[in-house]
């Protein structure tokens, strides 16, 4: 192998040379005496060009000089020594180092991507129809209007029906959920969702049934939230706790934890079932 090599002039070293190829670099110092003088055979051969040794691991590399080297007083130089080593090639370890990052960045968008798909959102819900049996509406209002009421009684026809929105990428199949319906620190009734499939990304209608039981204390309370109510053509909230487990993936169940007040206008019980429940608000918690 030959290198053809540039050389520069210093004044303290003579001549400093560096040599470049496609897979290896060498420095190379020429050193040159500067009143020693110089025969024109010595001329001709550096004009003609030096073939010197290099010292690296292939004995048989050689490198050329060219043009002819000066020193000093445009002396010419005779000798020459080489001082400088063999750089490896660094390309290899640039092209590990960028295929490593590459790698590095497309697992992080992997991880990002999963993340954002898998990561819980919460559902949106609206009761789209709210009926009561007959017989449930005359017991309640029996309740609210006799002074002597002073059992505990229970009125299971009531019976609602939910437009649930599932906002989640991953679809899941819910189970059983469980309620509990308090006005104010009384509670007064339970509620159950029936088990359905949910996918992601939609809109599924889901049935529940409920039953209220109202003790004097509850009755008297409730008298007093309706009455004031009325008066003041406002609403009454009750408060609905309780836990909806789903599974998701077919692989593990969670249970997602609801608070939500509910605004009802109690008149429209026996108006218009349907106008009964004015807004919710909600939180939501998952519980793994």
């Amino acid at each position: 192998m030959a290198i053809i090599a540039q050389g520069s002039q210093s004044p303290t070293v003579g001549v400093v040379l560096q040599a470049t190829t496609h897979d290896s670099m060498v420095t190379i110092a020429v050193s040159s005496p500067t009143n020693k003088a110089r025969s024109d055979s010595s001329l001709e051969k550096l004009q003609r060009g030096l073939r010197l040794p290099v010292n690296n691991p292939n004995p048989d590399d050689e490198i050329e000089v060219d043009p002819y080297l000066c020193g000093d007083n445009n002396d010419i130089v005779e000798g020459v020594e080489v001082l400088g080593r063999e750089i490896k090639p660094k390309t290899a370890r640039s092209r590990r180092l960028i295929c490593c990052c590459v790698c590095l960045l497309c697992a992080l968008a992997v991880v990002a991507s999963a993340v954002g798909l898998l990561w819980p959102r919460y559902p949106e819900w609206e009761i789209t129809d709210l009926a009561f049996t007959e017989e449930t509406k005359q017991g309640l209002i029996r309740v609210f209007t006799d002074p002597s009421f002073n059992t505990t009684e229970t009125f299971d026809g009531v019976a609602a029906t939910v437009n649930f929105w599932n906002a989640n990428f991953v679809g899941a199949n819910a189970g059983h959920g469980h309620f509990k319906v308090f006005y104010k620190s009384e509670a007064v009734g339970t509620a159950e969702v029936m088990p359905v499939p949910i996918p992601g990304r939609s809109n599924v209608t889901i049935h529940s049934t409920a039953s209220m039981t109202i003790t004097p204390e509850a009755a008297t309370t409730l008298l007093e939230g309706v009455l004031k109510s009325i008066e003041l053509n406002s609403v009454i909230v009750v408060t609905v706790i309780g836990t909806l487990p789903a599974k998701a993936l077919g692989l593990f169940t969670v249970n997602m934890l609801v608070t939500c007040d509910v605004s009802a206008d109690a008149i429209q019980m026996i108006v218009d079932p349907n106008q009964m429940i004015t807004g919710h608000s909600c939180t939501y918690s998952i519980d793994y």
